[in-house]
């Protein structure tokens, strides 16, 4: 047994830390040598931090090691880190995300075409609800395949193509019918491009009637 120095109890020798200068014990407790651990802590903040960053520095393959040891015992601890760290600094985050993307493209492209195979089912499901969620953003990359897969020049984003369905109100650019489809005035098997000025939101009905016509040969056999 032994007295503590700080609060002056009786405690048992388990409750106190070996020293590491000389046999013995210290003459603080542990729970006393916590408490002053934390005061000094809070009065030196900046000053450990450094001391702290400063070694980490000069010891990059210790703090690897003691990294990998913590990760091991607490997985969940240093998950949970991780996620809060991610969001509380998401946007630069995403700029170093960007950054090593742009600069690591075919590595980044490749590895994302292996997880999509090894995880089929769980993209597919994702996907399926990402469009149920976003109609009109799948639609317009729809277009964007097929206006591809036919060769033709120019692109349009959503923004554009939402653009040109809002400049008519929503409506169907031939009949005035409520909108459905996105149509290319000059069709795509004609030559036509998928330039936002060669689009206009039609009504199903106009859309698959004027099918590949140009508008000119569509009007004469409408009339």
């Amino acid at each position: 047994m032994k007295t503590c120095g700080k609060c002056g109890q009786v405690k048992a020798l388990a409750e106190f830390h070996a020293r590491s200068d000389r046999e013995g014990t210290h003459n603080s407790c542990k729970t006393c040598w916590r408490e002053a651990s934390k005061q000094w802590y809070q009065k030196n903040r900046e000053r450990h931090l450094s001391n702290g960053r400063a070694w980490a520095r000069k010891n990059p393959e210790k703090v690897r090691k003691i990294s990998r040891r913590y990760y091991k015992l607490h997985p969940e601890r240093f998950q949970a880190r991780r996620k809060r760290y991610w969001q509380e600094n998401l946007e630069k985050n995403r700029a170093a995300c960007r950054k090593w993307r742009a600069e690591n493209l075919e590595y980044s492209r490749a590895k994302v075409r292996e997880w999509n195979r090894q995880h089929l089912p769980r993209v597919a499901a994702k996907l399926r609800t990402w469009r149920k969620k976003n109609p009109e953003r799948a639609k317009a990359i729809d277009d964007r395949k097929r206006a591809k897969r036919a060769k033709a020049l120019g692109t349009a984003t959503f923004e554009q193509i939402k653009a040109r369905i809002d400049f008519y109100g929503n409506r169907c650019a031939y009949c005035g019918g409520p909108y459905e489809h996105v149509d290319h005035v000059i069709p795509l098997a004609r030559g036509g491009s998928n330039w936002p000025a060669n689009l206009r939101p039609a009504c199903a009905r106009c859309n698959q009637s004027k099918n590949a016509k140009k508008l000119s040969e569509w009007r004469v056999l409408c009339a």
